[in-house]
């Protein structure tokens, strides 16, 4: 698995940034970014400057970062034969989608990222700046024509869609899909709300003759009743900065994520069966919730069953089996 924490070099840049800028002018930037997003503002409003574009950083951007890593991680998996050399990043915000999959696929050698928020770009380009992927950033919004983009072989969306009225994501996918040469991956956060966009999203990336290649083990209708939702949990560990930001004493934080990846026709093999909760590990035996290409299912794995079970302590929430 890869690391689901921020890249060392970039952390130290982040430190040097808040010793320079000084704790209490970004406690005050997240504090207002904060009361933005709790009305219902977007990015565009709640991070106007640099310094409320670090604050906003070293508050999120380890999250987004391990959930596209997790996501990014899972799809590799199941398409071992992917290897993109060109990615495109919509709403790329900090550019934790685009640093992820360079961490995930380390032979992407080029990469573009598009968003309209000038103080985001900016310390997008400063992340990517401390990788060997060649990158542009794109003054541009999701929500209008990218006729002057050039498709990539992947695309990634993340944590995007959740600030685009529902009504509008079908045709937002649909129309950003046909950018993608051989994949694209959409993340949101793991509420019902992001699944109610995730499942938007898959249904029109089938309409648009993609194969859903994960988290479904199938191309049926999520069998998940009402009350449920499909999602999966990554964690990271907080840096100094982080945990003084966020007045938290805990030293690593769980970011719960969903996503679905969907490729040219083709292109990787779904798993026969995704563990959609984690494992419940007791002394005598394990039982795994798994979605199946026959629906859902619980399995339960004895402790003398002994290579079985030793699997079944090790699998982790997200997991193929």
């Amino acid at each position: 698995m890869t690391s689901p924490n921020l890249p060392a070099a970039l952390v130290a840049h982040f430190t040097a940034r808040v010793d320079a800028t000084g704790r209490a002018a970004l406690k005050a930037a997240q504090a207002r970014a904060s009361a933005l997003y709790r009305d219902g503002g977007h990015s565009r409003d709640a991070v106007p400057d640099a310094i409320a574009a670090l604050a906003y950083a070293l508050v999120r951007m380890p999250a987004t970062y391990a959930a596209s890593v997790r996501a990014f991680d899972l799809v590799a998996a199941q398409a071992p034969d992917f290897a993109p050399s060109t990615c495109l990043d919509l709403g790329s915000g900090t550019g934790s989608a685009t640093l992820a999959a360079s961490a995930v696929w380390p032979m992407l050698k080029a990469a573009t990222l598009v968003e309209p928020n000038p103080a985001l770009s900016a310390l997008a380009g400063e992340s990517m700046g401390r990788t060997a992927t060649a990158t542009t950033v794109v003054a541009a919004d999701v929500r209008q024509p990218l006729s002057a983009i050039d498709a990539a072989d992947l695309v990634v969306m993340s944590y995007v869609l959740a600030e685009q009225p529902e009504r509008d994501v079908a045709a937002l996918v649909m129309r950003i899909a046909a950018l993608a040469l051989g994949m694209i991956i959409v993340v949101e956060p793991g509420t019902p709300a992001g699944y109610a966009r995730i499942l938007t999203a898959r249904a029109a990336l089938a309409a648009a003759g993609f194969d859903i290649l994960a988290p479904c083990p199938h191309a049926s209708a999520c069998p998940l009743g009402a009350g449920d939702w499909c999602h999966f949990s990554v964690r990271l560990q907080r840096s100094a900065a982080h945990l003084a930001l966020k007045d938290a004493d805990v030293p690593f934080e769980d970011e719960r994520f969903g996503f679905v990846a969907a490729t040219r026709p083709g292109l990787g093999s779904r798993a026969s069966a995704r563990l959609i909760r984690a494992p419940d590990i007791e002394k005598g035996f394990a039982d795994l919730a798994l979605c199946t290409s026959d629906g859902l299912q619980t399995r339960r794995v004895r402790r003398r069953d002994k290579a079985d079970y030793k699997r079944a302590k090790s699998l982790v929430w997200g997991d193929a089996v």
